[in-house]
């Protein structure tokens, strides 16, 4: 009976109660939570919205995608509340959530909500920031991304290699080039790939590298040049 009143709710947000809609979001069944919240992100209700994004970041992350999917399709009033609530929001977990949202649409200048959490954030709120940079093609997006290779995560620093590389800012093989040394082998393989994308400049990088001063960069860019 909840999961029917939650999807009347669904079919016509307006007509409901505030009071009411909470009441189900908090529901102890997901199936009930998860039609509450998507009935809540067709409405103009800004304190009712992060109450939603609240619950999302508490369901499991398989849980989270459904409500991914109504999230994207929100209308940009939504997306302005999402880089207002990343901006002020101390729980990196929906911080994180806010930026990935935020990565899968350019509505306004998202350039520094990303800058912000480059240098500071969690390691998802870093990566997710690196998508939205992947979409702002500048001098100082390279500077940011330049900066996450040598974050000391190794997943940021294989993401930043690709961000890069999408953009084909060739300017930064210089700084791609000790990545070919890198102590995980994902990064040394993005950073190679990168180079390779930047064709004739990239291509001096890898072809110079000796076996017997860097066996590991030696490798992996051998293994990157005899790929079609």
């Amino acid at each position: 009976k909840r999961q029917l009143s939650a999807r009347c709710f669904f079919l016509n947000p307006n007509k409901c109660e505030k009071e009411e809609l909470e009441i189900l979001l908090n529901d102890p069944m997901f199936l009930v939570r998860v039609i509450a919240a998507r009935a809540i992100i067709k409405l103009s209700d800004k304190k009712l919205f992060e109450s939603a994004i609240r619950k999302m970041a508490e369901e499991t992350p398989l849980s989270r995608y459904s409500y991914r999917d109504a999230l994207i399709n929100a209308d940009n009033e939504k997306f302005q509340w999402l880089e207002e609530l990343a901006s002020t929001e101390k729980n990196s977990e929906i911080c994180s959530i806010c930026l990935d949202l935020l990565s899968t649409r350019t509505t306004t200048n998202q350039f520094p909500i990303a800058k912000k959490f480059i240098y500071t954030g969690s390691k998802e709120c870093k990566f997710n920031s690196i998508q939205i940079l992947k979409k702002l093609p500048g001098k100082e997006t390279v500077d940011l991304l330049t900066h996450s290779l040598s974050d000391n995560d190794w997943e940021i620093r294989a993401e930043g290699a690709k961000a890069l590389a999408s953009l084909q800012m060739v300017e930064t093989a210089p700084q791609l080039e000790p990545l070919l040394s890198d102590k995980v082998w994902m990064v040394r393989l993005q950073a190679a790939l990168a180079l390779k994308q930047f064709d004739q400049k990239g291509m001096k990088f890898l072809s110079e590298q000796n076996r017997e001063q860097s066996p590991e960069a030696y490798e992996i860019t051998q293994y990157v040049i005899s790929l079609p």
